[in-house]
């Protein structure tokens, strides 16, 4: 093949550096641990932080650069390295967890659709609380929300005592009963009228919710399917545990159907 002109090699050019006799004294250090030249190890470093400039953004080299100060400020406090100390280690994991969220794109506080649904479910509840404060006042205590937990925790969970009983813990049945076994005519006619507002409160607040809910729905999906891309590419933790048992599972079935397999050509 012949050989391309010589104006059309790249040609190596010579860059004078200045450097701090501390800096010099640093590189010094490396090149003597490499068995290399001062000059080849800048040359080196400078084409290592060009391949990082090309590959990092400036949103992400920020975010590099504030994880690694914080690494080294928690990794004094907890006086070890993250990957030697465990307690240096669990501070740099929610470390990192925190700083990521802090980073988190498309707020959903800063969508209109979001906002507006929100600012309805807080006008609702209010209302609801306004109600329920009046009942209050004439006596008649009502929970503010119908579905919020009781005292038997499992019962939102479908729990130990069956999902008929658990819609009636949950909804106002029991308080509508209360108010009809009212034996004081006066108080019941002041508190029927005000049951009604809290039950079309009850709606409005459900109404409001599913609106929210459904403004945000977008932004779970989309943090969802991150999540999700995350497990599929990198698994670990838990995942990584059942993605073993499963393998696991499969190699003692392929066994066990192996063995009966055997069997019944010895039997025949």
């Amino acid at each position: 093949m012949a050989r391309q002109p010589l104006e059309k090699e790249q040609k190596r050019q010579q860059v004078a550096v200045r450097l701090s006799p501390d800096a010099r004294e640093e590189i010094g250090k490396i090149a003597e641990a490499r068995g290399t030249s001062v000059g080849a190890e800048v040359e080196r470093l400078a084409l290592e932080r060009l391949k990082y400039l090309s590959r990092a953004d400036a949103e992400t080299q920020d975010l590099f650069d504030k994880a690694l100060d914080r690494i080294e400020h928690l990794q004094r406090q907890a006086k070890g390295r993250w990957y030697k100390n465990l307690t240096a280690w669990s501070a740099v994991s929610e470390m990192l967890a925190h700083i990521l969220d802090d980073a988190r794109p498309e707020d959903p506080n800063e969508d209109e659709a979001v906002a507006d649904a929100a600012a309805q479910q807080m006008a609702a509840r209010s209302e609801r609380q306004e109600i329920v404060r009046a009942l209050g006042e004439l006596g008649f205590a009502v929970r503010e929300d119908p579905k919020q937990a009781t005292l038997y925790g499992a019962l939102r969970q479908g729990g130990l005592l069956g999902s008929s009983l658990r819609e009636r813990v949950q909804s106002r049945s029991w308080e509508s009963a209360a108010i009809d076994a009212l034996t004081d005519e006066g108080m019941k006619a002041q508190v029927e009228p005000l049951f009604e507002a809290l039950l079309l409160a009850d709606r409005k607040v459900d109404e409001a919710a599913e609106k929210w809910s459904a403004a945000m729905t977008a932004y779970w999906q989309a943090e969802q399917d991150g999540r999700r891309l995350a497990v599929e590419i990198y698994p670990f933790g838990l995942a990584k545990q059942l993605g073993g048992l499963v393998d696991l599972a499969k190699g003692l079935g392929s066994n066990l159907l192996a063995k009966a397999g055997r069997r019944h050509a010895g039997d025949d």
